[in-house]
């Protein structure tokens, strides 16, 4: 089970996306640091060593995160398995606020039956930590006089209402995605100074979905409904966020799409470590 500052003495961790320039990255070249993996990072063929099995893999992430729970309810059967028993998990467990929508398909509620299932792994290898989602407002979508959020918050919004809880109990969504929202919070959580992104390239496209019919059920609206391009992702008030606790981020994905970052060669980040 994960602990406060568990990793303090390690100082840096990777954060992997699931962006398609996670392709480029030699994940091998990883197996000795820390690494926090969000949703379908287990289904990416670039893990495996035989294209065919995706139980054979080259690199399994230290942490697993997922805020989403329906794309948990999605994804069960592949994320819950035996290599996973040494790793820990960072699920959102549901929602603390009364005004959000804990309907069946909601991304804030985990149906009995799955929660079940989970605590029946976690009961042999004791590696599930839970996480509620929980607006400082007390609202998610809807402010208390009725007025509806946009999907695309301002910076000035976020800075006011996003935060970091250093306890990591709950998380707010306001971030933009998974990373932001959970992975940054667990990544401070664990005491790392120095966090690196990898596979973060701004898109919802992600690279176990190419070509593929969508085991996320929803990017292939959020596409349609958006663009290519994610809105939404505010990289920059986290670093403010991160900063004030005496942790840098800097990304290291390919792509390099994120001006608020500063960019890394995550290859150099490596050869520093082992020189």
């Amino acid at each position: 089970m994960l602990s406060k500052n568990q990793y303090e003495d390690r100082n840096r961790c990777f954060i992997l996306g699931t962006g398609p320039s996670l392709a480029q990255i030699d994940l091998e070249s990883l197996k000795n640091e820390i690494t926090i993996g969000v949703n379908s990072i287990l289904l990416v063929d670039v893990f495996s060593s035989d294209a065919d099995s995706i139980h054979k893999r080259k690199l399994i992430p230290n942490v697993l995160v997922m805020g989403d729970t329906l794309h948990i309810q999605e994804i069960f059967d592949l994320i819950f398995i035996p290599e996973m028993k040494d790793s820990d998990y960072v699920l959102c467990g549901g929602c603390k606020m009364d005004t959000c929508d804990k309907s069946t398909g909601s991304t804030c509620y985990l149906p009995p039956q799955l929660l079940e299932h989970i605590n029946i792994f976690n009961h042999h290898n004791n590696n599930v930590r839970f996480v509620y989602h929980n607006e400082k407002s007390g609202w998610h979508n809807h402010l208390a006089d009725g007025t509806e959020l946009p999907f695309e918050k301002s910076t000035e919004f976020v800075r006011e209402n996003f935060y970091i809880d250093d306890d990591l109990n709950t998380f707010s969504t306001y971030g933009g995605g998974v990373i932001n929202d959970l992975a940054f919070s667990t990544a401070a959580y664990l005491g790392f100074k120095k966090i690196y992104l990898l596979g973060c390239d701004g898109g919802f496209d992600h690279l176990v979905e190419t070509g593929r019919h969508h085991i996320d059920t929803r990017i292939g609206y959020n596409i349609r409904k958006y663009g290519a391009e994610r809105p939404n992702v505010h990289y920059g008030v986290l670093r403010e966020k991160l900063n004030k606790r005496g942790i840098e981020v800097f990304n290291c994905s390919p792509t390099n799409v994120h001006s608020d970052l500063e960019y890394r060669d995550y290859k150099e980040i490596i050869n520093e470590e082992s020189n």
